[in-house]
């Protein structure tokens, strides 16, 4: 059968009145009660189980048992408030109904004395062997007899009011259980009211921005609140991860003396990373230093600030560049990226969306731009249509997120076969790509949120800024004939 040791752990908290001690301001912090219990179980077989796992097995009648626990000293308004001088160790103790209730016990003193205190082994007694006050913490033996007859477990109503099953319990020939309760509790003096704290970070910056790669010095402030001087106290600035050397008055430090109400500041410098972000701390008596001093609170041991680097210049942005034909008289619409000779083409660009150094863009748009074609070759003529000589610039009309021109495609007319009595030969045979690219500049507005302050005066600002993009685009131009004379399509 599997092993059943239920332990009861019932943790009470009990601020109880000063009381005249050896210590003037030592007094009474917390009860604690723990209500263990120790079962035995016997198989048909006549074999008895190790309860505890120790060894020996536990019979019934066995003497002088010994079992080994450790209390702590719980988390709790009273830890933050005093220091453990002292802890006593009680195992028959009386309580009040209404210290019993204040504990959080529903139940009355009696029904609690009847159901625990009167179920307890032959010879049980507690003994405090070890302590470690300042962990909280203290050690007891437990030493009794197994007997007499209490708890029967082999008993289905009390099975059920202890909570167990009925699986595997038809091949036990006994069980019993005692409860082994104990009073602990704790003697302390109330902490020193103790407060330092990280007041103030200036990362020394001219703007919001700091330069990639630029040094600067920030300087950080800690303040003390308590009613007694502190020597040594633990202090340092970090840049990112890196620990950096803070100064008082140009000279090096990493602890300080504080008095009441001393408000100290420090300087350090620290180098600017060559993108993104970093992070400037000012830490006091708190991890990752020595944490030397117990505080009232720990909160404001840090105080931070994010700094943000100035992002290099966008490169260069692209878009699409498209064109769309028309004959000379405007009656017939050529196919997106045709074009005859002779017909009015329009050109539309469309840079991309710009990307913001940080943060969100707001708006954007197009302000200027100019379009780049073929330039018609002097010598052309319709019997003799040479190629382009270089190109032809033009201003494009910019609104919004586009920007269009419209230019006449008089510099070729490939594709319309021409025979040249000049030049004794077939040209224009085929048609042509020919291509068009543009040129733009952008203006666009972003927000961002910076943080500002410190400690309870820290608080997000938002910042909005300006910036410019230039960018290019090409597109292709087929000519694929003439549009009017006699080979007009």
């Amino acid at each position: 059968m599997r092993l059943i040791n239920l332990i009861l752990l019932l943790v009470t908290f009990l601020l109880l009145p000063g009381t005249a001690l050896a210590n003037p301001q030592e007094q009474f912090i917390l009860h604690q009660i723990n209500v263990g219990n120790f079962d035995i179980w016997q198989h048909t077989d006549g074999r008895w189980q190790d309860t505890d796992h120790d060894g020996p097995v536990d019979p019934y009648g066995l003497k002088n048992k010994e079992v080994t626990e450790t209390y702590t000293y719980h988390e709790s308004q009273y830890s933050r408030q005093f220091i453990p001088t002292r802890v006593e160790i009680e195992y028959f103790f009386t309580l009040t109904d209404e210290e019993l209730t204040q504990a959080g016990r529903s139940e009355s003193w009696s029904y609690f004395y009847d159901r625990y205190l009167r179920k307890t082994p032959k010879s049980y007694s507690v003994e405090k062997t070890g302590e470690d006050l300042t962990q909280g913490k203290v050690t007891v033996q437990k030493t009794f007899d197994m007997m007499p007859k209490s708890l029967n477990l082999k008993d289905p109503t009390v099975r059920a009011e202890l909570g167990m099953d009925d699986q595997n319990f038809s091949n036990l020939a006994q069980g019993w259980r005692w409860y082994t309760p104990v009073l602990i509790t704790w003697y302390g003096v109330p902490k020193a009211e103790m407060n330092l704290m990280a007041s103030s970070i200036d990362p020394g910056i001219p703007s919001d921005e700091a330069e990639p790669g630029e040094r600067y010095t920030a300087t950080v402030k800690f303040k003390y609140f308590g009613n007694v001087p502190v020597d040594n106290v633990p202090i340092a600035a970090y840049n990112g991860e890196y620990r950096a050397t803070l100064k008082k008055s140009g000279q090096p430090i990493t602890t300080d003396n504080f008095a009441p109400g001393d408000i100290k500041t420090y300087t350090f410098d620290w180098t600017a990373p060559g993108s993104g972000e970093t992070v400037l701390k000012g830490v006091i008596d708190t991890p990752p230093l020595e944490n030397k001093y117990q505080e009232t609170t720990e909160e404001d041991n840090i105080v931070q600030t994010t700094v943000l680097v100035r992002q290099p210049p966008p490169s260069p942005g692209s878009g699409s560049l498209t064109s769309q034909a028309v004959s000379q008289d405007g009656t017939i619409t050529r196919p997106t990226g045709t074009a005859k000779w002779t017909d009015r083409v329009t050109a539309t660009l469309r840079p991309e969306r710009p990307t913001p150094p940080r943060g969100s863009l707001d708006w954007w748009r197009v302000t200027n731009a100019s379009l780049t074609y073929p330039k018609k070759n002097y010598n052309f003529s319709f019997g003799t249509p040479y190629g382009p000589s270089g190109t032809r610039t033009i201003s494009m009309n910019a609104s919004g997120h586009t920007a269009n021109a419209t230019f006449e495609e008089d510099w070729a007319m490939d594709g319309a076969r021409i025979y040249s009595m000049i030049e004794r030969r077939m040209m224009a045979e085929h048609p042509k790509n020919y291509t068009i690219t543009a040129d733009y500049a952008i203006t666009y507005q972003y927000s961002y949120y910076v943080w500002r302050g410190s400690g309870e005066d820290r608080h997000k600002v938002k910042r909005t800024r300006t910036g410019t993009n230039t960018g290019g685009a090409s597109g292709q131009l087929l000519v694929n004939g003439t549009g009017v004379d006699s080979r007009a399509q």
